[in-house]
């Protein structure tokens, strides 16, 4: 009976820790360590504001490597259809991918998103946006940076 109710409390145990990760929601989702807490929160916080007003969806995904894929745009691309944002009914989504080990930082566009951030957008605002801040290791800066210029060009 003792055993019995062990093993039904780590049952619970294990069930309320499984909810609990389903509900971290943060469209941020560094990998890399390039930002602090405070950092994550302030755009996710942009983010989620932004989310709010529109249908749009927004991920920032940072990561040492490739994880096994050839480029950072089908990372990116593949991140955002596993994260549910480019998939049917809700290709209105972003995912913009920064890898300082890589020196690689892109935007995938779901098909919604693609008619306002073009490849030829998306690469002004990495290039204009992005870039200068990660040269002198402004990460943050940046990826603020990159997401109001997105919001702004989102129409």
């Amino acid at each position: 009976m003792r055993n019995y109710l062990l093993l039904t409390i780590m049952v619970s145990l294990v069930s309320f820790s499984c909810d609990n990760n389903k509900q971290n929601v943060s469209p941020v989702f560094d990998f890399e360590d390039i930002l602090t807490i405070k950092q994550k929160r302030k755009l996710s916080g942009i983010i989620s504001d932004y989310e709010k007003k529109t249908a749009n969806q927004i991920i920032i995904l940072t990561s040492k490597d490739l994880e096994g894929f050839e480029n950072a745009v089908q990372y990116a691309d593949i991140f955002g259809k596993e994260q549910g944002i480019f998939s049917i009914g809700k290709k209105n989504g972003l995912v913009i991918f920064v890898s300082d080990s890589l020196k690689q930082t892109s935007i995938a566009t779901g098909y919604g998103t693609y008619r306002s951030l073009n490849d030829q957008i998306t690469k002004e605002i990495v290039d204009s946006c992005m870039i200068p801040y990660f040269r002198v290791e402004k990460y943050y800066e940046g990826l603020k940076a990159g997401v109001e210029e997105s919001i702004k060009n989102w129409k």
